[in-house]
């Protein structure tokens, strides 16, 4: 050891495991990397390079160390994700003829020991998010790779399991950055379980479903929640036949954060633009699900019914109220307009004219572009599942006319304005444009064929005749247009 050195942000300090020499010098070699002139940035490559050639273990325990004790997160992360790549890139040989194996491969047990443990410290004090997760990727990586090498890291099993069932000390006080702190813990956890699911596959079932259903029902943050539902597909789909028989009460747990979010959609007014809302986060956890319905749709099957009811609002247009705007919302509230009758308690804002713009046209179109990208997660969740087993879903009454009723509405919503403007840009001399494959109405037509692949023409055509004769009568030429184009495919 060298001696001591300070980290970034409040992290406790640690020894230093290179001398101090060595990290100036890398720290000037890694600022050049991320100039943007060409030259230094290509002489800093090449000063990479030959450090590494000439003693490749110093400078990586070096970069590893610096992932921890660079000032700036950008810097910190940009050590993590260089790491990760210098780490299984071919080492440099004299003899060509030869398989090369990478700089992995040729660093001594004490030196990945080492390594390792610099590792572990920046996955589990990290303050910053973006950095965190960086580290996690790095951590899944050298996991994966020592694994594959028949080298375990059981400090790293350990410790992700220590933070995955974290929790405040009793009579402590919890204030926002300590929970803030805790909460990224417990989602960096549970990335390493997703990223690195061979690392407890050799566990005990029990305990492993327990520290995935913890996180599951963690009631105090979605991250977790997310990130567990990623943990627990990546399990899964890597268990054997065994561990499957007993890991099948799992898809309860990681199906009712669908329903609860799916009862409390709504876009907020006060929630801040930044936070991504309930519309945002079930897309995500559909689109995490989606996998292993391809994969394992068999544990689909006791949910089946429960999910038919919860996905079939969810892929259907919202019905309009009326056919202008006018009609639809009558009275739109504008900025500094007070309401009427006034409420107790309130001062009438000063009348002004022209009236400014309406406060919630803005959120209208972010509604509308969250609520399309939730309707196309839970149609491809559909759509997948019966892919994988169409006779499974076929016998679920609904699921078929459902999906081809969502498929036929979404057909039908041209954009004029986007449309035309896709039309004019696109190049005429193509096959298919850019707007014709990935339009919204393109990809439910396209997932109209997919599901009359996988179910047949005789499950589809009887619900599709049901609505396609008041589409070619509709007075929408766009719905016109669906009808038609249903008929082609």
């Amino acid at each position: 050891m060298v001696g001591r050195i300070l980290l970034a942000g409040n992290q406790p300090a640690m020894e230093a495991v290179v001398p101090e020499e060595i990290t100036l010098e890398l720290t000037q070699i890694l600022s050049n990397l991320v100039l943007g002139d060409n030259e230094i940035r290509s002489n800093a490559e090449k000063a990479v390079n030959d450090r590494l050639a000439q003693t490749p273990e110093l400078y990586l325990l070096a970069l590893a160390q610096f992932a921890i004790v660079a000032d700036t997160d950008v810097m910190r992360s940009f050590s993590l994700v260089l790491l990760r790549r210098l780490l299984f890139r071919p080492a440099p040989t004299s003899q060509p003829t030869r398989p090369r194996s990478a700089l992995y491969d040729h660093l001594s047990a004490q030196t990945i020991t080492t390594l390792e443990r610099l590792l572990l410290h920046s996955l589990a004090q990290e303050p910053v998010p973006k950095v965190r997760r960086n580290a996690v990727d790095t951590v899944c990586d050298i996991a994966n790779q020592g694994m594959s090498r028949g080298r375990p890291w059981h400090a790293l099993q350990s410790q992700a399991f220590a933070m995955a069932i974290a929790q405040p000390q009793q009579g402590a006080e919890t204030n926002a950055a300590v929970h803030a702190l805790m909460v990224l813990g417990r989602t960096s956890a549970y990335g390493v379980f997703a990223g690195a699911p061979n690392l407890v596959m050799d566990l005990q079932p029990d305990v492993v479903l327990g520290v995935l259903q913890r996180g599951l029902e963690d009631a105090g943050s979605i991250e977790v929640r997310t990130a567990a539902l990623r943990a627990s597909v990546a399990y899964l789909e890597s268990a054997d036949a065994q561990q499957l028989a007993r890991a099948s009460g799992l898809l309860a747990p990681m199906l009712s954060t669908l329903a609860s979010l799916s009862s409390a959609l709504s876009l907020s007014s006060s929630q801040p633009k930044s936070t991504p809302t309930n519309y945002h986060h079930l897309s995500v956890f559909l689109s995490i699900l989606t996998p292993l319905c391809a994969t394992h749709p068999a544990l689909f099957l006791p949910h089946l019914n429960g999910l038919m009811h919860l996905l079939s609002p969810l892929i259907l247009p919202i019905v309009d109220c009326g056919p202008t705007p006018t009609i639809r919302r009558p009275f739109p509230p504008r900025a500094g307009s007070s309401p009427f009758p006034p409420t107790a308690g309130t001062t009438p804002t000063t009348f002004t004219f022209p009236p400014g713009p309406a406060a919630t046209d803005i959120d209208d179109t972010e509604e509308h572009d969250l609520r399309q990208t939730l309707r196309l997660s839970a149609l491809e969740f559909m759509l997948t599942l019966s892919e994988a087993r169409p006779g499974m879903v076929r016998r679920v009454q609904g699921w078929v006319d459902v999906v081809v009723k969502a498929c036929l509405e979404g057909m039908g919503e041209l954009d004029e304005d986007g449309e035309g403007a896709g039309w004019e840009s696109d190049d005429p001399s193509s096959n298919s444009s850019t707007s014709e494959t990935d339009s919204p109405p393109a990809l439910y037509e396209q997932s109209l064929d997919r599901l009359a692949i996988a179910m047949g023409g005789r499950a589809v055509l009887p619900p599709a005749f049901q609505y396609i004769p008041s589409m070619l009568a509709s007075y929408d030429w766009r719905v016109r247009h669906a009808g038609l184009m249903a008929i082609a495919a």
